[in-house]
């Protein structure tokens, strides 16, 4: 299914999502903290069906699924499903749960993403990705279902927090480093980052992730594997801000410190030339590296290790980058990583 890429200023009206969807039942997923914005809690007055939801990891729970499903089946009993749709309000744990859900009831009903996040409009709203977590097991049930439209809407973002904007500029580098070209010299010429500039770049970095995404749509050729640029440091240290010294850094501001990361360690293995590095570098300064604390050794080989990246026997595939629009996987051993890490000084001793 090709997902239509759309951008409008304000929340669009429920005929149009109706259009949109091609059915006349809709049924709203939304986060919850959404109420605090009037015009947005006004909106959803317009629905006769809508689910309130509390957002974040704990929501794509698989304990939580037998409930959301009882709440959500009752608004779309009695109707055939080519008539019934779900639209997903919120951030990326929104997408990914109300997606599973819309993939599976009824064997899969209409589904369209109005991300209310910068980090969701940038990236996990696009690629058709939805998942459930088992205990400490990320995003292991999931499914392939692409929304039929994303739609940012300007007032919605533009309403997020600063942290928020910074999650998002992250994840916009890491797509103009993969997709290079104009992404990337339209990236690189602007003297800084600022939600003006991300509104403008959102449907091009929209196409850049859809193209890495149609050439690999079920991950099944290793095509869009180049999407976890900078995730490999990013997300060791995501988990350690969470779960360890509470400093909580979003995942944005962890992706940039591993693309940091990625950049001169592909330098490092002789992959990337020193003029390139210093480019790279320098575009991912408009965006400074966020400040992070230093992880034990021990825990940052756990984090490497079970990362869905793993390739066995102490080895992990590494996205490294030889140029902008010029990323390479390569399998490298676990130990190397964390000894570079090590060199730069963000290891504990």
């Amino acid at each position: 299914m090709q997902t239509s890429i759309l951008n409008k200023k304000s929340l669009p009206t429920k005929g149009w999502l109706q259009k949109i969807a091609r059915a006349s039942n809709l049924v709203v997923v939304y986060d919850e903290k959404l109420l605090e914005i009037p015009r947005v809690a006004d909106w959803l007055g317009l629905f006769s069906n809508s689910l309130g939801v509390e957002a974040g990891e704990s929501l794509k729970d698989v304990d939580k699924f037998p409930s959301l499903v009882r709440k959500l089946l009752p608004m779309l009993d009695g109707r055939p499903r080519n008539q019934c749709a779900i639209v997903a309000i919120g951030g990326g744990s929104v997408g990914d749960a109300a997606g599973f859900l819309a993939s599976v009831i009824k064997r899969g009903v209409g589904f369209i993403q109005i991300p209310s996040t910068w980090l969701a409009a940038i990236d996990s709203a696009y690629g058709g990705k939805t998942a459930l977590n088992v205990d400490q097991h990320k995003n292991q049930i999931g499914t392939f279902y692409p929304a039929r439209a994303v739609c940012c809407v300007a007032d919605l973002l533009n309403s997020q927090s600063d942290e928020n904007l910074f999650s998002g500029y992250g994840e916009a580098q890491k797509m103009a480093l993969i997709a290079g070209g104009k992404l990337f010299q339209k990236m690189n010429v602007a003297r800084g980052l600022d939600a003006v500039l991300l509104w403008e770049l959102l449907p091009d970095l929209a196409r850049a992730k859809m193209r890495v995404v149609k050439g690999d749509p079920l991950e099944k050729s290793g095509k869009r594997f180049v999407l976890n640029l900078g995730h490999t440091l990013g997300h060791a240290i995501e988990l350690w801000s969470s779960e360890y010294d509470g400093s909580r850094l979003s995942h944005g501001a962890a992706v940039r410190v591993g693309l940091d990361f990625a950049v001169r360690f592909s330098h490092k293995k002789r992959i990337m030339s020193a003029s390139e590095t210093k480019r790279a570098l320098a575009f991912l300064e408009k965006f400074p590296t966020p400040e992070f604390s230093k992880i034990y050794r021990a825990e940052l080989v756990r984090a490497i290790a079970s990362d869905k990246k793993a390739a066995g026997g102490g080895q992990i595939n590494f996205v490294f980058l030889k140029m902008p629009g010029q990323p390479i996987v390569k399998r490298v051993r676990v130990n190397e990583i964390v000894d570079f890490a090590d060199s730069l000084g963000w290891v504990r001793r």
